[in-house]
């Protein structure tokens, strides 16, 4: 995905400063201008939730250091972005339009006098991401404070993707994300650009493995949430900050070690009553680190191997918080890898809302120009095949598009996947042939979709999913298309099989036998062949018996 990614980009970023050189309203001028720009920056991403959801100690956990406040202070009532720089430091944005560079960690910070705050960090990944803390949500009710308190006064602050924090499963949680789906046509937050974390897993069931409950709880709030995220994972974030910004200590270690001394029957009574086992110092150190769960977790570790020292513990924390694969990295590697695309995306939502705004006015040509690109009512351009299944998706999410379960599943997993393999549900040793077969196997629905749906917004998005796994089809092809080109031409051929492959090139195989193909190109390879030709028949042989359906 990813050259289409730097396609579709770089396609939107000429489009908005061309549109920019050509406008007369100073305002579209500068809209054009902010979407250009915004393309050259990073991934604005928020991080939003109730309040003690858990969303400053996710931050921390995913930026790998402890540099975000979660107490319920004041610096978590402030808008946070978290932001590349080549020296770690914090730059206090006054209310008044004041600026004060101040050190990391500094505590004299009253909310009220302050817009925002930008935490510079030399994190390589922050060159791609930037992670915007928010304060709690409980209590938001419009759309407008909803934006004001997410994304900022001016649209160039808008954030383009959302990771968001449920403390528990609930009315609200589901009614907050029903808002954004009303405010993607000013920030593009759809299920394309937004996850759910699931945090605290370890805090809602009484048995030692919390993990069983928490699954079932994911799946509860997957269903609930059904298409407004693309994905809804589950992580124990206490753990995970802990263990990957390694913040425990030597003594941390020690009391560990006596609590493993201890006979399991007697640790299990003292973590029973957690403000009474407090109330020794060193163990209010590892309730704050660890909590019950993680406290447990590190012991059986040390007991296991009672040499191990703080950094196989932190790296045991990360394996049982949820964090580590399977879990909540993949979810930021999907922002991390598609960060483009998830731009450029945002991108044509901001471009088409600018239709209504400007499209009567004295520059409705150049609306009119960007429109016929972008214009939800038509298929994507070519130039912005990337986009496809992110826009189908999008149209899932508000509605536009209604999908059974089965057809929603195999879109999102088109949007998840890196690789054509993954993107059509095949193990990752698929060969071109299967991968040829398994999408345009994928296309029978989408193009009856399409054909039923006709000129609307549903059955455009079904043309861009159904030329979406054409191209990957046809790329899958090209791989082996070289050798079998070579067999059009091939006087060994009889013409019923010289047709059959050029039928297979051309991507039409109606009325073409392919189980007859295979029993001719089969006994091609009973006979001395040149090495080239012997090798484009054995291609051309699987690419048709993954057609016909009878591998050997």
């Amino acid at each position: 995905m990813t050259r289409p990614e730097r396609g579709a980009a770089a396609v939107l970023r000429a489009l908005c400063r061309d549109g920019a050189s050509r406008a007369t309203d100073p305002d579209l001028r500068a809209e054009l201008t902010a979407a250009a720009d915004r393309l050259d920056r990073p991934l604005q991403l928020a991080v939003a939730g109730a309040v003690s959801a858990g969303k400053s100690t996710l931050i921390n956990a995913i930026l790998g250091r402890s540099v975000a406040a979660v107490d319920a202070g004041e610096c978590t009532r402030i808008v946070t972005w978290y932001e590349y720089g080549p020296k770690p430091h914090v730059l206090v944005e006054y209310t008044n339009g004041d600026t004060r560079r101040a050190p990391l960690g500094e505590t004299d910070l009253a909310a009220a006098d302050i817009a925002r705050l930008r935490v510079r960090l030399p994190d390589p990944w922050l060159r791609t991401v930037t992670v915007i803390d928010t304060p709690g949500l409980n209590t938001v009710s419009s759309e407008d404070a909803t934006r004001a308190l997410l994304f900022g006064d001016a649209a160039a602050e808008h954030a383009q993707a959302l990771v968001y924090v449920l403390r528990y499963v609930q009315r609200f949680d589901a009614d907050t994300l029903a808002e954004f789906r009303g405010l993607s046509a000013a920030c593009g937050l759809t299920a394309v650009n937004t996850a759910a974390v699931l945090s605290q897993v370890d805090r809602r069931a009484d048995e030692a493995d919390p993990w069983p409950v928490a699954r079932r709880l994911t799946a509860r709030a997957a269903a609930e949430l059904g298409p407004t995220v693309l994905d809804v994972t589950p992580v124990i974030g206490l753990l995970a900050e802990t263990g990957r910004a390694r913040t425990l200590r030597p003594a941390d270690l020690e009391a560990l070690r006596e609590l493993a001394s201890l006979p399991e029957v007697v640790l299990e009574d003292l973590l029973l009553d957690l403000a009474e086992f407090t109330a020794e110092p060193a163990h209010q150190s590892l309730v704050d680190r660890l909590h019950r769960y993680g406290i447990t977790v590190a012991v059986d570790l040390l007991r296991r191997d009672p040499r191990a020292g703080l950094d196989e513990v932190h790296r045991e924390l990360i394996a049982r918080s949820g964090f580590a694969e399977p879990g909540l990295v993949d979810v930021v590697r999907r922002f991390t890898r598609h960060a483009d695309l998830l731009k450029a995306h945002a991108a044509v939502v901001r471009l088409r809302s600018l239709g209504s705004r400007f499209g009567t006015g004295p520059d409705k040509s150049v609306v009119a120009r960007l429109l016929s690109t972008v214009e939800e009512n038509r298929p994507l351009a070519d130039e912005l095949a990337g986009l496809r299944a992110l826009a189908a998706c999008a149209a899932l999410a508000t509605n536009a598009l209604v999908l059974d379960q089965d057809m929603t599943d195999r879109l999102f997993r088109l949007v998840r996947g890196d690789t054509p393999a993954a993107r059509l549900g095949l193990p990752p040793t698929a060969s071109p042939a299967e991968i040829v077969l398994a999408a345009r196997q994928a296309t029978r629905p989408w193009r009856q979709l399409a054909q039923m749906a006709g000129p609307t917004v549903a059955g455009h998005r079904a043309q861009d999913v159904l030329a979406t796994l054409e191209d990957i089809a046809d790329s899958a092809l090209d791989q082996d298309r070289a050798l079998i080109e070579r067999l059009r031409d091939e006087p060994l051929l009889a013409a019923p099989v010289r047709r059959a492959v050029g039928a297979l090139l051309d991507g039409d195989m109606s009325g073409v036998d392919s189980s007859q193909v295979v029993i001719r190109l089969r006994a091609m390879l009973h006979r001395p062949l040149p090495p080239p030709i012997r090798r484009a028949v054995e291609v051309a042989c699987a690419a048709f018996e993954n057609l016909a359906g009878s591998r050997p």
